[in-house]
């Protein structure tokens, strides 16, 4: 039944929108699963596009799609770069600080390739990540003084399952 269905979609969108930003869970990933061609990128766009224009807040958010070959999931500091970007087109006010950010995170990446020692215990420890995921996060906190939530989407996973080096990579941004 078409109306029972529009219900059912309501009350789901509704639920997730308290439940990324209202519930005990808030600032915790919101993992959306299911078998191919079952609606997880329609929903997630939907939710996206309906909230993208929610009155007094800003919902920042970036896509990782990783069909597309330029994203390179063995590389954490690669897909913070590219988060910071899109995040830096949907709000300007942090640009200038989100640019700063991508070009420290290019120097990070040139200097682990230049120096093994420092590589290897950046994979071992993650400390330069997470001190970047931490950057991150308090630049975009501070367009929505820490009341909504940023949607990071990460599509077409199923890519990244055949390659422990990707899932290492993407388990690590996460």
């Amino acid at each position: 039944e078409p109306e029972e269905l529009k219900h059912y979609v309501t009350r789901t969108f509704d639920s997730l929108w308290s439940a990324v930003t209202f519930g005990k869970d808030a600032n915790q990933p919101l993992l959306v699963r299911g078998i191919g061609g079952m609606g997880k990128s329609a929903l997630i766009g939907k939710f996206v596009l309906d909230h993208a224009l929610f009155a007094g807040v800003d919902l920042p958010f970036a896509y990782l799609d990783f069909d597309r070959a330029a994203l390179a999931p063995r590389q954490p500091l690669q897909l913070l770069i590219e988060i910071a970007a899109q995040l830096g087109l949907a709000l300007p006010s942090v640009e200038p600080e989100l640019s700063k950010l991508r070009a420290d995170l290019r120097q990070t990446i040139d200097n682990q390739a230049k120096n093994f020692t420092r590589r290897q215990r950046e994979s071992a420890t993650g400390s330069e990540l997470s001190s970047y995921c931490e950057s991150l996060r308090s630049i975009v906190e501070k367009v929505n003084d820490g009341k909504a939530p940023v949607l990071i989407v990460f599509d077409t996973y199923e890519i990244v399952q055949y390659d422990e080096e990707a899932v290492a990579g993407v388990k690590a941004l996460i």
